[in-house]
């Protein structure tokens, strides 16, 4: 619960240090400020909104996580951790193509191919996810040269 949810509930009274006026305090989401209305006194600099900077129309529904701008986990076994860009829109072949090379790491590509043939394997004879990521782990180690 955020403190400018109590107040707006009326649980929390919240005070200007400098003039003692109650609940005269606002946040600009702005500015990134929280001041006193009262006697202009800045209380707070650079807030970060957290809040999303979009909205969403489509389905009208607010249950459940808003999963805009989820992508997959950072995985540290991979050159990249798992992360990289997609250039789209355009029809330069030469900046299509220079993305694709250095997207596509040959080392982490034949890494994945073996990741998905242990998975494979481990749900086959229906071994536990903790033996299956040990696998995976040693796999790794021996991909990129490491010693057992």
């Amino acid at each position: 619960l955020t403190p400018e949810y109590l107040k707006r509930v009326g649980v929390l009274e919240e005070v200007c240090p400098d003039c003692k006026s109650k609940n005269s305090i606002f946040s600009d989401e702005i500015s990134g400020t929280r001041v006193c209305k009262a006697c202009g006194t800045v209380h707070e600099v650079n807030i970060i909104d957290e809040t999303s900077e979009w909205r969403n129309f489509e389905g009208g529904s607010s249950s459940g996580a808003d999963m805009n701008r989820v992508g997959g986990p950072v995985n540290t076994n991979l050159d990249n951790c798992g992360i990289s860009a997609t250039i789209t829109g355009t029809t330069d072949a030469r900046l299509i193509t220079s993305n694709n090379r250095i997207s596509s790491n040959a080392k982490d590509k034949n890494k994945l191919k073996g990741w998905s043939i242990i998975k494979e394997l481990c749900r086959d004879i229906h071994v536990s996810k903790q033996v299956q990521q040990d696998a995976i782990d040693l796999f790794s180690k021996v991909e990129d040269n490491e010693k057992l």
